[in-house]
């Protein structure tokens, strides 16, 4: 193939272009001595002039294989280097990435979360309010009906003692035809030891006062008499 000097369009780029010719002969040897160590050169293939190396085509094809090899593993250098480079800045980007993410994650769980709370504390607050309601109507409830049972007890209690009344409107008719009525309403149970009547069953009470009532109709406790008990 072409030399290098051939590939780059001319004369190689040098940078011992402004150093001495003294130097530039000693450079030049001392390249030819690291060559000779590397190979045992024949004598003719390579030598040194007084400021340039001269060498035969083989062993011109040997550097070149040389240089190529040398590329090649700079070629593997640079991309181990480029790939730990890599490697590096993707995994600083990859824990960015990683944790904006589980911030995101952390911001929309802590959201939901409070959003959940407030709907359980509606509905905590829903369902307190509809046990208040329903407790409100059960009091009420039991208050109609214990209204209901007063003023079904007190309606008994006044017919019962409308009739009563009646019954002994009846009797002190019967017994007293010529009493007013408007002396009926001072007859009653006896208020006192004294309104009681006598056990012989006479006249009871000091005069100018009506007997009892259970002096016409008969004492409360007597069967046919009492108020009809409660079913």
């Amino acid at each position: 193939g072409a030399g290098p000097a051939a590939r780059h369009g001319g004369r190689l780029p040098s940078p011992v272009a402004g150093v001495a010719p003294e130097e530039q002969r000693a450079l030049a040897l001392g390249i030819v001595a690291q060559l000779r160590r590397r190979r045992k050169f024949e004598e003719g293939e390579l030598f040194v002039g007084q400021t340039k190396v001269f060498m035969r085509a083989t062993v011109s094809a040997l550097l070149e294989v040389w240089l190529r090899e040398r590329c090649n593993a700079a070629v593997v250098l640079q991309a181990a280097a480029r790939r730990t480079i890599g490697r590096t800045r993707f995994l600083a980007i990859q824990n960015s990435v990683l944790m904006l993410q589980a911030c995101m994650r952390d911001y929309l769980t802590r959201k939901v979360v409070r959003c959940i709370r407030g709907v359980t504390r509606l509905q905590a607050r829903f369902r307190a309010s509809r046990v208040r309601r329903d407790y409100r109507l059960l009091v009420a409830e039991r208050q109609a009906k214990r209204m209901a049972a007063a003023e079904r007890i007190q309606r008994r209690y006044r017919a019962w003692r409308a009739k009563r009344r009646r019954k002994i409107t009846v009797a002190v008719k019967a017994k007293l035809p010529g009493l007013p009525l408007k002396d009926l309403p001072q007859l009653g149970e006896p208020s006192s030891k004294e309104n009681r009547p006598p056990e012989n069953g006479g006249g009871g009470g000091p005069p100018g006062r009506l007997p009892p009532a259970s002096f016409f109709i008969g004492t409360p406790r007597d069967p046919e008499h009492s108020p009809r008990e409660r079913p």
